[in-house]
């Protein structure tokens, strides 16, 4: 069976086969990204407005909370951002909230771990809220203590450093809704990159690391003894893709999301088709790239 194949057919059943019950603890791992909660202020089309953290902006020109990120050298030399981008409010704001629905999958003491910018010897106070059946049940300030020993050499560099702090409460099985709030101003800018919210007691985040989910699970156990895994599609078996699955095309090509384009690319429009590049590049010389690809076609003839 192709090595690939076998990967995937792993991580597929990770994630929809149960573990052994022998080994399966009734542990809960909810990770949530600050860039993907609701409450963002936004901009005139509605698109979330920027707050980047190497600006330092003021609150009249970054009102409530904005995206920040990706960030730049600190951030990255603590291994970036969980995903790719964090939450930010500035030092002068004081009002501020986003919230985040989620489903607690069962009765139990749990704790909110969240991930955010800790200032060396000042606070960056945020408040983190839940409420269930109409009520709130759990309050906690963050950023009002050093989590971080202010001696720790990335702190000293950069004045700041990621840090995990967290608090316990107890939750009953069903819908909640979680809320970073801001409601004074503090010294120093305001920046959350993710929480987690676990009834694991033991269980304390590292850095951007997420929990072991099933698949992962699986394929750890797998590593240890590389016994072959029989396939579940015999090999005479030719598998044709339902007509539904395949992903519609644009203008009979595949969907193309242009990434860092050059702003050389957007006058080829005012050339003829013929004389063209095909597809939105960036590269150094850009000249020298457009004399050598412009008038190329693709294997169907297309320009």
């Amino acid at each position: 069976m192709n090595p690939f194949l076998s990967v995937v057919l792993i991580l597929l059943l990770g994630l929809f086969s149960p573990l052994p019950s022998q080994s399966r603890p009734n542990y809960e791992y909810l990770w949530y990204e600050a860039e993907n909660m609701r409450g963002f202020s936004t901009g005139k089309l509605g698109e979330p407005l920027l707050n980047p953290s190497y600006l330092n902006l003021s609150r009249d020109k970054a009102p409530g909370w904005g995206i920040n990120g990706p960030g730049v050298s600190a951030e990255w030399t603590q291994g970036g951002e969980s995903e790719w981008n964090s939450a930010a409010a500035s030092a002068d704001e004081t009002s501020a909230s986003l919230s985040q629905d989620l489903e607690i999958p069962r009765d139990g003491r749990y704790t909110l771990w969240v991930r955010y910018a800790d200032w060396a010897n000042k606070e960056e106070n945020f408040v983190a809220r839940v409420a269930q059946n109409g009520r709130q049940v759990f309050e906690h300030e963050y950023g009002v203590r050093d989590v971080i020993d202010p001696h720790d050499e990335v702190s000293m560099y950069w004045q700041w450093a990621f840090a995990w702090d967290s608090a316990t409460v107890d939750l009953k099985k069903g819908p909640a809704r979680l809320s970073i709030d801001i409601a004074k101003a503090a010294p120093v800018r305001r920046n959350v990159d993710c929480f987690v919210l676990t009834n694991d007691q033991s269980y304390k985040p590292v850095g951007r690391q997420k929990p072991d989910f099933a698949a992962q699970r699986y394929l750890h156990s797998w590593s240890t003894s590389r016994k072959p895994i029989a396939s579940l599609v015999p090999a005479s078996t030719t598998a044709t893709l339902p007509e539904a699955w395949l992903r519609p095309k644009i203008s009979g090509r595949d969907f193309l999301m242009p990434w860092n384009t050059a702003k050389e690319f957007w006058a080829e429009y005012d050339k003829p088709t013929s004389e063209r590049i095909l597809y939105p590049f960036n590269a150094e010389p850009i000249d020298l790239f457009i004399n050598k690809y412009k008038s190329v076609k693709d294997s169907r003839g297309l320009h």
